[in-house]
C-alpha cells in the first residue's frame, strides 16, 4: 500500500500545511488564488448577501467604486491584450515552436522529482499567478 500511495505523492500527513495555512491567517485569501469554482461561489455569494459584499467592501475601499472608475477605453485596451496575447492562434505558435525546439535540438533533463514535488505543495514556492508590469505590445 505504501509504494502505491508513493506513486501518487506524499500522504497527506507528509505535506507541509502551513505555507497553506498562512495564505487563510487574517481569515482573507487572495481572490486570485482561488480555482474558477471557488471564485463562481465567492461571486455568487456576494450577489446574494448584502452583508458579505458591504464587509467585502470595508475590507477593499477601493472596490467601492470600481465601477465608477473602469473606464471603456480600458475595457477595450484589456480585450485587445488578451486577444493579442492569449489567442488561439498565438498560443498554438508558442507550442508549435517548443515543439520544434524539441524536434530539432536534443533533450536532457534531470527533474528532481522530490524537490518538484515539495515546491508543487509550497503555495509560496509555486503559483501558476504571474505579477508584473502589464505590457501593451
Amino acid at each position: 500500500v505504501a509504494a502505491g500511495r508513493a506513486a501518487f505523492g506524499p500522504a497527506a500527513a507528509d505535506i507541509e500545511t502551513a505555507p497553506f495555512m498562512a495564505l487563510t491567517d487574517q481569515n482573507t485569501i487572495d481572490f486570485g488564488l482561488l480555482n474558477e469554482v471557488f471564485q463562481r461561489q465567492v461571486i455568487t455569494r456576494l450577489l446574494t448577501s448584502p452583508g458579505d459584499r458591504r464587509r467585502l467592501i470595508m475590507e477593499n475601499p477601493f472596490l467601492k467604486n470600481l465601477e465608477d472608475t473602469v473606464l471603456p477605453e480600458t475595457i477595450y485596451r484589456n480585450e485587445r491584450i488578451i486577444m493579442k496575447k492569449f489567442s488561439d492562434m498565438r498560443c498554438g505558435e508558442q507550442l508549435k515552436a517548443a515543439y520544434r525546439c524539441v524536434i530539432d535540438g536534443t533533450v536532457s533533463q534531470q527533474i528532481d522529482k522530490k524537490r518538484l514535488l515539495a515546491r508543487f505543495f509550497r503555495p509560496d514556492y509555486f503559483s501558476l499567478l504571474q505579477w508584473g508590469k502589464y505590457d501593451v505590445n
